[in-house]
Parts: structure tokens; sequence; C-alpha cells
């Protein structure tokens, strides 16, 4: 928990899991018919369902699954696993999300908060996440924390032809 007996970032449990599907399927409602939200999910995800996702961050040995909570109650999550690119020991964040009625409050910055926890103590060199195009909260809130716009991926739908 963070200063504040009202907001906090915790490890889940596999009793977490129910509730952190209805969240995840709040985020994929809303980013799925933004720019890139299809492709994120249908490609980069594979269309694996989110409780399978879950569970696996929740099962892996190099990767970890938070629950955000306001008054005690889950209100987001985050999942991230540690990468080896190169020589360069990274830990990716795969989802930080908090429900829209919940944001402004600070939840997203005690999960990330718990997140680079988690990275420092298993030696990661860097934290790193994507932020989906038009999405200037999201990229605003990374940015807040210390983080910046490294790299930008662009791709391109192609209808059939």
């Amino acid at each position: 928990m963070t200063s504040s007996s009202l907001l906090g970032a915790r490890v889940a449990t596999e009793q977490d899991l129910d509730l952190l599907e209805a969240l995840a399927d709040v985020a994929h409602a809303e980013a799925y018919p933004t720019r890139g939200g299809r492709l994120l999910f249908d490609h980069d995800y594979g269309n694996e369902a989110a409780s399978d996702r879950l569970q696996r961050a929740l099962a892996s040995a190099t990767g970890g699954l938070w629950v955000g909570e306001l008054d005690g109650v889950p209100v987001g999550y985050a999942s991230a696993a540690i990468v080896d690119k190169g020589s360069v020991r990274v830990a990716m964040i795969d989802t930080l999300f908090v429900h829209p009625d919940a944001r402004g409050v600070g939840v997203a910055a005690a999960m990330l908060e718990a997140v680079r926890a988690w990275a420092v103590e298993a030696q990661a060199e860097a934290l790193e996440s994507q932020v989906l195009p038009g999405n200037r909260d999201a990229k605003n809130f990374f940015e807040r924390t210390g983080m910046i716009t490294r790299q930008m991926r662009v791709s391109m739908e192609l209808g059939e032809s």
C-alpha cells in the first residue's frame, strides 16, 4: 500500500482472477475500437482470451500481476514480464489499466511503483511499456513518471484485395 490507506497496489492472487478478467473486458472494450487497438488484441495478443493472459501472468516465473485498489476495492491491474533484449534486461509492462471511474487519483502510479520495485529486485536495467496512438493521457502519465518516449511503432491495416 502507499502512504494513503485508501490507495494502493498489491500482488494479485488466484482469487483476484475473476475480477481482473472483468477489468480486462472493460480495457478491451475501451481500447479495441481505437487506433491500433484491433491489431494490439488480434495480432500482438494473438486473439488470446484475457483470462488466459491473466492466468499466464499470474503463473509466470519471469513476470507478475498486480491489483490496483481504491478503498480496498480492486479498480485496476498491471502485468509485466522480464525480457532479455540483447544484452539488456528489460521489465516490459504489458498492461497497466485503471477503470475509467477510478482514474486521476493515483491508482496507476501506485501500480507503476509496485512494478518498478519488482523490476529493480529482478535486476532489470530498464522499464518499458507501450501506448496506443492517440492515448495522450497514458503517454503523459508515463512521461510524468520519468519514462521517455523512445520509439514509436507504426503500422497500416491493409484491406482485402
